[in-house]
Parts: structure tokens; sequence; C-alpha cells
């Protein structure tokens, strides 16, 4: 049977399923649906395991390698779209110290308003509930130990891209909507500071659809991530992902 051989794979990862499409150099596609598992809670709130995340992707690969696509031998493009306010808090080991909390933990309204007060959303724009920005604040009102351990904040999506690389940066689309950017675009250092929280905690910010890097054939994890990486070739980049909304308004044909 001839190989397809995919130039791009995009991933769609929600609270209910991971969604992967690929498309050849002709225009083919495929897609792959694969049930989301990880579903946990944090001090009431609920959030995801990314534990399972590899094995999913990998399960939607071995859908499409039944179906006659390779991801191998071809330059190729990976991206994803994710849960959009899903917060990553990472040890110095890059582990996870909390599930990644998601956009239905709304517990942040105490620190919503109190972020309101300070004067936060002259720089940020409106924030809620369930922006990583408050949400970050709140988790560390439950954990007292939680500030001493943490050293890399992140989105799912951001770290998806560097587990597959071993760079980590904060993609522009799903910062923007979780008041971390000010309006120029850049990291929003001022609110993070007011806040009472560390910029030093949250990577450089890429601008969506560039690049992040490419596939590393190795990384800290050397688990099921590995086994990941080795399923594409060397030449696959890795670009920064849309949040959610964002994706589905270009999807919709919005060009900005």
């Amino acid at each position: 049977m001839d190989h397809i051989h995919a130039t791009l794979l995009a991933g769609d990862m929600s609270t209910t399923a991971m969604s992967v499409a690929a498309r050849d150099a002709e225009g083919r596609e495929g897609v792959a649906t694969i049930p989301i598992c990880g579903a946990a809670t944090w001090h009431g709130a609920p959030g995801f395991d990314l534990d399972p995340t590899p094995a999913l992707l990998l399960e939607a690969l071995d859908e499409f390698e039944s179906q006659g696509w390779s991801f191998r031998g071809e330059e190729g493009t990976i991206s994803f779209s994710i849960r959009q306010h899903d917060m990553v808090l990472l040890d110095r080991d890059g582990k996870m110290l909390i599930p990644a909390l998601s956009w239905q933990c709304n517990a942040a309204t105490a620190e919503v308003q109190e972020l309101r007060d300070r004067g936060v959303e002259s720089s940020v724009g409106t924030i809620e509930e369930r922006f990583v920005l408050p949400k970050l604040l709140w988790a560390l009102r439950q954990d007292d130990t939680l500030r001493s351990r943490l050293a890399y904040v992140m989105t799912s999506g951001d770290f998806i891209a560097w587990q597959l690389t071993g760079t980590m940066r904060l993609s522009a689309s799903d910062a923007l909507s979780n008041g971390l950017l000010d309006h120029q675009r850049g990291l929003a250092t001022e609110a993070i500071a007011t806040a009472g929280l560390e910029p030093a905690w949250f990577p450089p910010v890429v601008r969506s659809g560039h690049p992040v890097g490419v596939v590393a054939s190795s990384g800290k994890d050397e688990g099921a991530w590995s086994t990941l990486r080795n399923r594409f070739g060397l030449n696959w980049a890795v670009a920064a992902g849309l949040g959610d909304n964002h994706a589905g308004a270009v999807g919709c044909g919005l060009a900005d």
C-alpha cells in the first residue's frame, strides 16, 4: 500500500476528546478522534492530568498509520489548539505540581476582584475567573508550599510543544486570553508583579503560528513522550498554537 506522507498534523484537545487532523502536500486529509482521559480535581477545582497526553497522540498516530498515513521522511509542521485556559505549573525538574486547571475552574472570584481593584485590567484587558493570572494567585493561596516549588508556568499547549521540542515558550494567543500579555503583546510583567507573582516563572512569548522548535530526538522525559517524538522524522517543526476560540475563528475564515 502506498503511504500518504503527512506534512501537517493539527491537534485539538478539549475536555472530551483529542481530535487530530493530518494533511499531505496534495491537500488530502484524515481525522482521528480519541476520547480524553485524565480528568482530575485539585482543592475542589476541575483539571486534567497530562500524563496520558502522549499515549492519546500515539493512539491517534496508530489510527492514521492503519489508514496508510506516514509521518516519516518528509518535512512537516505540528500545532495544537488546547483547552484555552489550562494552567500548567512545573517544578525545576519539569514535573507537574498540580493537575492542569482548566477553563472549568472558576474558583478565583476573590482574586479577580482584587486584581481589578489593583488596576491590572488597564494593561491586560478584562480578566475572568478562568484566566491563568487570577487562577495562579488562587492556587498559590491553596497550598503554602507551592510557591517555593514553582519554577515554570505555561498552558497545556505550551507544555506539549516543550515536550516535543525541548524549548519552553508561551504562545501569544493563549497568553493573551489569560491576562498574561500587555497591550504591546509582550509579557505583562507589571501586571504579573502587581498580582504578587513572578514574571520569571513565564517562558518567553512566541507569536502564534511561529516556530517553537523542531521535534527533538531526546528530552527530559524519556517515557511515552520519547516514544511519541520517535514516531516523527527529525524534519518536523512545532508551531505555537492558537487558543481554541482563536482557532475556531480562523477556521471560520477570519484572517487575523
